[in-house]
């Protein structure tokens, strides 16, 4: 995957790549961006604001509801309350760019 950013990337990483496409741009003005979308990015989750975008995806909340659940290791049941949990879903370019890139 020469040339792409890695599968999985912290946002560490993101800035190192981010500063090396972008010649004219300091490590601190790549920090502040990255922060600063990510910040955004949060925000808008905890204020229950879909996030769309464009050619990657949409990120949104979904309720919960509340349910029993088993713990594997020791068989214990326990109560899971009602909470909001974030549901990604992809584009319809990013899909078809997954399945060509994985040969399905």
């Amino acid at each position: 995957m020469s040339g792409h950013l890695e599968a999985w990337m912290n946002t560490l990483q993101l800035r190192k790549e981010l500063r090396k496409r972008v010649d004219d741009l300091s490590s601190t003005d790549v920090s502040v961006l990255v922060n600063l979308v990510v910040d955004k990015l949060k925000q808008s989750l905890i204020d229950d604001e879909p996030i769309e975008i464009r050619t990657f995806g949409r990120f949104s909340l979904r309720e919960r509801e509340a349910r029993v659940v088993r713990n594997p290791s020791n068989g214990e049941t326990t109560r899971m309350p009602t909470h909001k949990a974030i549901h990604f879903k992809p584009s319809r370019a990013l899909r078809a760019k997954v399945n060509e890139i994985n040969g399905t």
